[in-house]
């Protein structure tokens, strides 16, 4: 599946990388193809929540766009908190698709 990775004032190694794709590939179950997944993920000193880092998932596919963004104190937490969130907002508009178009069927 493919995705960009777009990383500021952090590293990703490549268990992170390892670990993104394998959490990818669930999301592609919600996805119609053609579909493009924009991923950031920023680390910053936060003045009174110290280390933060941020992650932004961007998802478009054909006529809709889907957007998380979510922050944690670690690469991997972040991630995981976009990722929960955006499988949860793609599922839901599957079962918006599937609903609809078995409600069409019916009559």
């Amino acid at each position: 599946m493919q995705y960009s990775l777009t990383t500021r004032n952090i590293e990703a190694s490549d268990w992170d990388r390892q670990q993104l794709e394998k959490k990818i590939e669930r999301l592609g179950k919600h996805l119609l193809p053609p579909f493009q997944i924009d991923i950031h993920v920023s680390h910053s000193r936060h003045h009174t929540n110290g280390e933060v880092v941020e992650c932004t998932i961007n998802i478009k596919q054909q006529s809709a766009d889907f957007y998380t963004k979510r922050s944690n104190s670690s690469f991997q937490d972040a991630l995981d908190d976009a990722l929960d969130a955006m499988g949860q907002e793609l599922a839901k508009a599957h079962d918006k698709r599937k609903n609809h178009r078995d409600g069409l069927e019916g009559e």
